[in-house]
């Protein structure tokens, strides 16, 4: 995909009347790129399409509500420890290390929505979960 600065370039180089050809060849693009962009009349930035898709099912997606309450209750919690907790309580585990693994990049947004964004007084926040230290 093409940067915004290259289709202006190559609209610009149309606008002057050169050959499309010539003018892609200048903003650095095939032609058959520069006819894309030509025909849509938008830059590459207004053609995005937001990333709204899941590549693969949530795994925690039949646990979530039970993961929010501890949350809740300790916002301190590891991903670590709610997966334990998550295999003591409810007698399954998905694969340790996947599960473990899949449960990390959800757990510190799931904590600050838990807790309403805010942390406990008194307790510094781990920048790098997003979770207040113990």
């Amino acid at each position: 995909m093409k940067n915004d600065h290259e289709v202006k370039l190559y609209m610009a180089e149309r606008q002057k009347g050169v050959s499309q050809k010539v003018a892609a060849a200048r903003a650095g693009m095939s032609e058959r790129t520069a006819r894309k962009y030509e025909q849509a009349g938008k830059l590459p930035s207004e053609l995005k399409r937001p990333h709204d898709w899941q590549t693969r099912k949530n795994p925690f997606e039949d646990d979530w509500e039970w993961i929010a309450q501890q949350l809740e209750r300790d916002p301190a919690l590891q991903s670590t420890t709610l997966f334990a907790l998550l295999c003591e309580q409810q007698h399954r585990c998905r694969g340790a290390d996947a599960g473990r693994q899949a449960l990390q990049p959800r757990t510190p947004a799931a904590g600050k929505a838990a807790i309403g964004g805010k942390t406990q007084p008194g307790r510094p926040v781990n920048r790098r979960a997003g979770l207040p230290h113990l």
